[in-house]
């Protein structure tokens, strides 16, 4: 009858619906993969900072070293000493962008998993739809069943 076929047209959108969260899914997963990998690459820069500041200590500790041999090697521990502190500086900039990184990463990740929660919702929502779309094709059917009963009767 006419009513079953809007009523499984009806099924048929809502399963076309379904599909098109389960992509929005795979897009949010996406999303979780690139925020990791910014989070990797904000742990790369911290790396590398702790690194910077190690040397810049083990230039401090040469410049000092150096001051008790002679008068004129101050001048050079001084010049390695404002090395240092320019590269504790830019490793304090460096570390600074780096949890800034983190932190973005860090709502990335809260972004994407009330994406992927929402996601989740929808689907499930969907599948409620099908189920209640299930259930309105058979009782169409069963309806088409009574009303050729008369029929088959005859």
């Amino acid at each position: 009858t006419l009513y079953s076929q809007e009523l499984i047209l009806y099924s048929q959108e809502l399963a076309l619906y379904s599909l098109e969260l389960t992509l929005y899914s795979q897009e949010s997963l996406e999303l979780t993969l690139y925020s990791l990998e910014l989070i990797l690459y904000s742990l790369e820069l911290t790396l590398y900072s702790l690194e910077l500041i190690l040397y810049s200590l083990e230039l401090t500790l040469y410049s000092q070293e150096l001051t008790l041999y002679s008068l004129e090697l101050i001048l050079h521990s001084q010049e390695l000493t404002l090395h240092s502190l320019e590269l504790t500086l830019h490793s304090l900039e460096l570390t600074l962008h780096s949890l800034e990184l983190t932190l973005y990463s860090l709502k990335l990740i809260l972004y994407s998993l009330e994406l992927t929660l929402y996601s989740q919702e929808l689907i499930l929502y969907s599948q409620e739809l099908a189920l209640y779309s299930l259930e309105l094709t058979l009782y169409s059917q069963e309806l088409t069943l009574y009303s050729l009963e008369p029929t088959l009767i005859l």
